[in-house]
């Protein structure tokens, strides 16, 4: 049995970063923008019995600094797009844990997560095929049944 903790702002927060610095954030997919959730999930220990899932968020999105305002605001909207997609997935993901959290066994509750994660880059890559990009996003399914 566990006793979920689930971590979400309500409002993601932007950054400003050099542009160098927006390739390593990206691990060299953006040099412009980039959305990320932060996202952990784990299971911290407790009392026998009364093990703690968390789930942690901190939606931050990184804008390159020297961005005329322009380009600034397209760059925005398109990242704040791939917050709105977090959004909708995470939501599901909460709800589902709240409910599972005290009978499902860890393997049910952790492929949970990493369904939502795959879920994310599908919707990433499928965001970005449909601005007529070439999606370096490789998402791997889970082998794990979908429990949710």
């Amino acid at each position: 049995m566990y006793r979920l903790e689930f971590h979400l702002p309500r409002r993601y927060r932007t950054e400003q970063v050099a542009a160098t610095d927006m390739r390593r954030i990206s691990r060299g997919r953006e040099n412009r923008g980039f959305f990320n959730h932060n996202g952990s999930f784990n299971v911290p220990g407790g009392q026998a019995g009364q093990e703690r899932l968390v789930v942690n968020f901190d939606p931050v999105i990184f804008l390159a600094s020297g961005l005329d305002p322009t380009a600034r605001e397209e760059v925005l909207d398109h990242e704040v797009q791939h917050y709105n997609d977090f959004v909708d997935l995470v939501n599901p993901l909460r709800r589902y844990l709240q409910r599972a959290v005290r009978r499902a066994p860890w393997a049910e509750l952790h492929a949970a997560w990493r369904w939502f994660l795959y879920d994310y880059c599908y919707a990433s890559a499928q965001f970005h095929r449909d601005l007529g990009r070439t999606s370096v996003e490789l998402c791997n399914s889970p082998n794990a049944p979908r429990p949710y």
